[in-house]
This record gives structure tokens, sequence and C-alpha cells, in this order.
């Protein structure tokens, strides 16, 4: 996990990790509680999700990349 600092109280992590294939990035901005996914394979982007909400916090790694990639 890597983190950012984007002002003087905002943050933005990210975390990635590989799911059937396919390598999935997850970005999270505390201030907004929001989460954005990003899915690629071959280094090609196949799947994007903005503003998962914060109930995104407690999923799974497989529960997110089912909802990316299908």
């Amino acid at each position: 996990m890597s983190t950012t600092s984007n002002g003087p109280t905002s943050y933005t992590h990210s975390r990635e990790f590989t799911y059937d294939g396919y390598r999935i990035r997850l970005r999270i901005n505390d201030d907004r509680m929001s989460y954005t996914a990003v899915a690629s394979r071959d280094g090609e982007v196949v799947s994007r999700l903005f503003d998962l909400g914060p109930e995104a916090a407690g999923w799974s790694h497989s529960t997110l990349a089912s909802l990316i990639v299908e």
C-alpha cells in the first residue's frame, strides 16, 4: 500500500493485487471516503469503477475484483 498527501488533511492510499489474471488497483481517498478501482490485463485497462463508497473498505479482494471484472 502507498500513501500520498493531496493537501493538509487529504490522503490517498492505493492497494494493488491480482485476481484471475487481472491486476487490480484500488485508490482510496480518506477525506471523501471514496474508492476508485481499475482492472487491467496485459497492460490494457479493461474496467474502471468510480465512487464505490465507504462500504468497500470491508470487502475482500475477491469481492472487489468480481465487481470490477464482471
